[in-house]
């Protein structure tokens, strides 16, 4: 009984330190996966995250719409200007003519006034003229008649017959007929002189109308050119002004490019890091793993040859239990031997890239920036939408078509309201993947190129789920 009772102590002292050993493995490796995440945290604490580059990527775009949004004014107001100088050269050309219709126009009532001064000489002339003839008759008729010497009557009946009395009614009529028509055309030329005078001071009173006129066009002319040119004036200032703040937004954008390029690099240079870091702490995990092993198989190995030479009187009484035994542990060392072959064949296998939304999405984005061409397969020369979408995933592994209409088919369909990182947004003529946030990243066009833009659910086709 002795014997039996020590050995049951030995047995149980074997448990018990293959339990501590079992208890001090399990807080080794718990350690071991709180050193990596520990590190990480310490190294990273201000490391450059998905969501700067995001943030970053959305200013960008943000600029291009209010770059886009300013060279749209600059365009509309270089149309106005063109508008502006062509109003301003017509008017230009209208006064210039009016100028020319007014110096014409002028020319005529100057001619006109010199005309009427020359008749209104020429009826004073006249009325001069038909006043002295007038008055020489009167004088003539007055004198003869005063003096009675001769009249016309004594002329008359001075004759000595009747022939000489013909011919001196003859006479006197030819005289009086005389007085007559010269008095008669002196009347008419003052008449014809008053009538063109008039006529020439109608025509000159019309002519300074119309000056009057053309004289009125031409102020109203040169208010309309001078609120043209300051329009014109106005509309280049606005010019400048544009252009200034569009140089602004040039300089910030191409800061905003930089720094993004600046982003990307550091980010892909932390990621490469981590996973160094996580290779060689998953390496020196799997070696402190084997040293763990092999140590609590030199510990199980101690403990049995112990128990083996402690029992003695066990083995002779239970062969049945001991062959039974023999044989359980038998088979627990060919699965353990299996398992850890099967283990060492798992390690040596060189590890796939993890495939998970936030892998997908990690790798996308240090693509942001990138070229786009139509058609394009590369991630290095330039993709289309489809070919980012494609070029990405292949990269973990999976075959998808270059083809965004394909594409809607693939994987599993899922609602908008459920999306995860790494879904794969499609449109009509059009896909990228969802980072989150209500934000896809994308091959937007040959303008933009690889960018972060929202996701327009108004045009939204489908939603995939690859992995």
């Amino acid at each position: 009984m002795g014997k039996v009772t020590h050995g049951s102590k030995k047995k149980k002292s074997g448990w018990d330190g293959r339990r501590k050993a079992v208890s001090a493995m399990a807080v080794f490796m718990a350690l071991l996966f709180l050193i990596p995440l520990v590190m990480e945290i310490f190294q990273y604490a201000g490391a450059v995250t998905l969501d700067e580059i995001s943030g970053l990527c959305v200013q960008q775009e943000e600029l291009e719409t209010k770059k886009s949004g300013l060279q749209s004014q600059l365009n509309d107001l270089k149309g106005k200007e063109d508008s502006a100088v062509s109003r301003c050269n017509l008017l230009g050309e209208k006064v210039t003519v009016l100028e020319d219709q007014i110096a014409t126009t002028q020319g005529m009532v100057d001619e006109y006034a010199a005309q009427i001064k020359t008749h209104q000489k020429q009826l004073k002339k006249a009325k001069k003229k038909e006043a002295g003839y007038y008055d020489l008759f009167c004088q003539r008729v007055r004198s003869m008649e005063e003096a009675s010497s001769v009249s016309y009557w004594q002329i008359l009946f001075g004759a000595s017959g009747f022939s000489d009395f013909l011919d001196r009614v003859s006479f006197v009529s030819n005289v009086m007929e005389y007085d007559d028509s010269v008095l008669q055309e002196l009347e008419q030329a003052k008449k014809t002189v008053a009538k063109e005078t008039k006529a020439l001071e109608e025509k000159k009173t019309a002519k300074q109308g119309v000056l009057g006129d053309l004289k009125g066009q031409k102020r109203q002319m040169k208010t309309t050119s001078a609120e043209a040119a300051t329009a014109l004036k106005e509309i280049k200032s606005n010019q400048d002004v544009y252009a200034d703040q569009l140089a602004e937004v040039d300089s910030l954008a191409d800061e905003l490019a930089s720094d993004i390029v600046t982003a990307k690099s550091d980010y892909a240079a932390e990621q490469k890091a981590a996973a160094e870091q996580a290779a060689k702490e998953a390496a020196a995990a799997k070696k402190a793993a084997e040293k763990a092993k092999k140590r609590e198989e030199a510990k199980k190995n101690q403990a049995n040859t112990a128990n083996q030479g402690n029992s003695g009187k066990q083995e002779g009484t239970s062969d049945k239990q001991e062959g039974t035994s023999d044989k359980q542990e038998g088979t627990k060392e060919e699965d353990s031997k299996k398992e850890n072959d099967t283990t060492e064949k798992e390690e040596e296998k060189p590890a796939a890239n993890p495939a998970s939304g936030a892998a997908i999405v990690n790798y996308a984005m240090q693509f942001i920036g990138g070229k786009y061409v139509w058609g394009g397969s590369n991630l290095s020369t330039g993709v289309d939408c489809s070919g980012f979408v494609m070029c990405v995933y292949d990269h973990f592994g999976y075959s998808l078509p270059h083809s965004s209409a394909i594409l809607a088919s693939c994987g599993k369909g899922v609602g908008y309201s459920n999306a995860q990182m790494g879904d794969v947004i499609c449109y009509n003529g059009h896909c990228g993947i969802y980072i989150g946030g209500g934000k896809m990243v994308n091959a937007l066009g040959a303008k933009y190129g690889i960018v972060v833009s929202n996701v327009n659910t108004g045009r939204l086709v489908a939603v995939r789920r690859i992995i």
